[in-house]
């Protein structure tokens, strides 16, 4: 299907009507009914979304026609003639057409002042800081994790190519960019495009685009294609790019994302969808987190187990190299250094830390799930509950820092987090295109993330039915929160969200390995005697 997207063209109609007629004197009458006559006939052949708004809200332009010109005297003044007009044309609701005259201007504003302000400056402040830079209206400044910030609060001047290579250039240190474009009021179309094509390395069709080619209606052109083109030996942004729109971002503003929205490697930021597809399950309860997990966790795992086998098997000649690299690291010369520099520590602290956010060893949380499992056998359910951790741990960890060390891309300081992991797997599946590689990774990692948001909120549900003797009101109170924590959790900074990870995972392990220790005794003697009763054929398997 064939997309039509039309660019709103301002209609800017100036009408002097305290002397000059905006009309020709052998078309129309200078009087208030020749003005009247002359501007519903310039809407009505000329704007090109009086058949669409009549879909959207029923607009009637020839009802319009009828109901306004009822309100016309010979006998009236410019200023009542202008009220008419302008309450005329409000009926477009469209904030880009303008009425003016010498004295008075006339604009639609409810579709402005019905969406109050949601955006705060002190947010813009707080990233910029006392010292940022700025070229051609544009600030900017390095934020923390080496993350680049630009704010752009206006397309309505010209932004110069030599100050946007300065820009970018200054920038390129950076792993990634945020482009906030919160509260920016538009302005030139040209503008919006200049920026928008800095972030593309080739040519990319955005949309489609029709003309007016007629006085009906629906008289439209063939949709012709419109693209994106880089510039030629200009600078260009090669990484990722995060863009910050808002309710107040329009006009050019508007064109500028849907824009940015076409490219790869940027994304416009969007919680609440996250929000809504964990709350969709969540409210739904126990059953659905079930029904839902016990789907999606097999097609993710299956998924990116094959992917990494076959990136793997396509470069199994650099395998025994990358083992070597990994022992070699780990036992050598290099690993005797950096443990005498406590360099050693450092990687325990984030060993361990990452290890128990993968495969939850020692917090307690996994039990809760295997609780819930129907089995006469509680030892049984404790040996399967461990293949998760070797699972997770051994085969997936292990294949993912493989292929990540065969790629070469854990050299690369410029990369961080996933990236190192995308750049692994555009390397790896190289008779892939990029994009093809990284999408992949992104469905894995998707259905990744989404499983763990359902999984973490089942342990709260069981924790908090415990605690409340299964209180109703309670857990919806928690799941409520819990959705919300999901909608807040994307504009926090990684850093932040990997500590209070660590914090809280830390006061988990800590009761819980307390109480390991006190039911070791417990669970030696369970396991004993349930290997014993399953040599003597006492249990089938």
């Amino acid at each position: 299907m064939i997309k039509k997207i039309f660019k709103k063209t301002a209609i800017f109609l100036l009408m002097i009507l305290s002397g000059t007629s905006c009309i020709t004197e052998d078309t129309f009458n200078d009087s208030p009914d020749g003005n009247f006559e002359a501007l519903w006939k310039i809407i009505d052949e000329h704007y090109c979304f009086l058949e669409y708004k009549n879909q959207e809200y029923g607009l009637d332009w020839n009802k319009i026609h009828a109901d306004y010109k009822k309100r016309l005297t010979s006998g009236m003044s410019n200023e009542q003639l202008f009220d008419v007009l302008s309450e005329m044309l409000n009926e477009l609701r469209d904030g880009h057409v303008n009425l003016v005259s010498k004295d008075r201007t006339s604009q639609y504003r409810e579709w402005y002042d019905n969406y109050p302000r949601n955006f705060d400056d002190s947010i813009q402040s707080r990233y910029l800081g006392k010292d940022y830079n700025t070229a051609s209206g544009l600030k900017y400044q390095i934020l923390e994790d080496n993350i680049a910030y630009v704010y752009c609060g206006s397309f309505q001047s010209g932004i110069g190519s030599g100050n946007l290579d300065q820009i970018l250039s200054k920038l390129a240190i950076c792993n990634g960019l945020i482009l906030d474009v919160r509260n920016n009021g538009g302005g030139n179309l040209t503008t919006a495009e200049k920026l928008a094509e800095r972030f593309t390395n080739e040519k990319k069709l955005i949309g489609y685009m029709s003309y007016k080619t007629g006085p009906g209606h629906n008289e439209f052109s063939t949709p012709e294609a419109v693209y994106l083109e880089p510039p030629m030996d200009r600078v260009r942004w090669q990484k990722h790019t995060v863009v910050l729109t808002n309710r107040r971002s329009y006009s050019a503003t508007n064109d500028f994302v849907n824009r940015m929205k076409q490219l790869d490697r940027v994304t416009v930021i969007s919680a609440f969808v996250l929000a809504i597809l964990a709350g969709l399950v969540i409210i739904g309860g126990l059953k659905r987190i079930s029904s839902v997990s016990q789907v999606v966790v097999p097609f993710m795992a299956i998924l990116y187990v094959l992917t990494v086998v076959v990136l793997i098997i396509c470069n199994i000649t650099k395998l025994p190299a990358a083992i070597a690299e990994v022992v070699t690291s780990a036992f050598g010369a290099k690993a005797m250094a950096g443990g005498a520099l406590g360099a050693v520590l450092i990687s325990m602290k984030n060993g361990i830390a990452r290890g128990i956010f993968s495969n939850e060893s020692g917090l307690g949380s996994a039990p809760i799930a295997a609780a819930a499992a129907k089995t006469k056998e509680p030892v049984r359910q404790g040996l399967i509950s461990m293949t998760g951790t070797f699972i997770d741990t051994i085969i997936i960890c292990t294949m993912t820092g493989l292929a990540i060390v065969m790629a070469g891309s854990w050299k690369d300081e410029a990369l961080q987090g996933v990236q190192i992991t995308t750049d692994a797997f555009q390397k790896g599946l190289h008779f892939l295109p990029s994009q093809a590689a990284s999408f992949i990774l992104m469905i894995c990692l998707v259905f990744f993330a989404f499983t763990t948001i359902l999984g973490w909120d089942y342990y709260g549900e069981r924790c908090l039915e415990y605690l409340s003797g299964k209180n109703k009101t309670a857990v919806m109170i928690y799941r409520i929160l819990y959705i919300a924590a999901v909608f807040i959790g994307p504009y926090m900074t990684v850093s932040a969200v990997w500590t209070i990870a660590d914090i809280f995972n830390g006061l988990m392990a800590l009761p819980n390995l307390v109480a390991l220790f006190a039911l070791n005794s417990v669970v030696a003697k369970d396991t004993k005697d349930y290997f014993k009763r399953l040599k003597a054929g006492e249990i089938k398997e």
